[in-house]
């Protein structure tokens, strides 16, 4: 008889013990968890494309995870990751202390490509009126005039610009890397 008391007061003490740690840990863990405020953070590319989601807590740092997003390089401009900004696109966005629900939209810096210009001997070409040379930077969208002055009226040049005839004075659009290469022909004198 005294070990079936012994053996139920056990039995209630494990009881009372497993209450009280199922009450510690809806205490100190769940109803706080369920009291806490999160938000969610969208990292979107500038078309909208959504990248991730991330959820954070009230007041913490929204983290963009694994690498960030690159933009190809088109004709005019190489692109390199720069911040996250808002739905206007230009401003900043602090994601140090997230108080709301956001959206964010990666932006890239713009750097012009530069080109080269390959320029024959006795070539002039010019950008705006100032001469360039061999090792001049040029851009897409640029216009450069190419030029030869004829000596003593004995040859005319033909000019070809990446491939194409292109006549003495033309200007040419900058659409990638410039080679100007000349003949010189006799020039055809007529019979008075």
């Amino acid at each position: 008889m005294k070990q079936k008391k012994s053996l139920s007061q056990l039995f209630v003490i494990a009881l009372a013990a497993i209450l009280l740690l199922v009450m510690f840990v809806a205490l100190f863990f769940v109803i706080p968890a369920a009291a806490r405020i999160f938000h969610k953070v969208k990292f979107c590319l500038d078309d909208g494309t959504v990248l991730q989601t991330v959820r954070v807590e009230d007041g913490k740092t929204a983290i963009y995870k694994g690498e960030l997003p690159t933009q190809d390089a088109d004709s005019r401009f190489t692109y390199e990751f720069s911040c996250w900004v808002g739905e206007d696109r230009v401003e900043i966005v602090d994601l140090s202390e997230v108080k709301e629900d956001m959206v964010v939209y990666a932006y890239f810096k713009k750097e012009w490509i530069k080109y080269s210009l390959s320029v024959p001997e006795h070539v002039g070409v010019t950008k705006d009126g100032a001469p360039l040379t061999q090792d001049s930077v040029i851009y897409y969208g640029d216009e450069i005039v190419i030029s030869y002055t004829e000596t003593a009226g004995h040859h005319k040049t033909v000019f070809k610009v990446n491939g194409e005839d292109v006549d003495n004075g033309a200007t040419i659009t900058v659409r990638g890397n410039v080679e100007i290469v000349y003949e010189e022909e006799l020039a055809v004198e007529s019979g008075d």
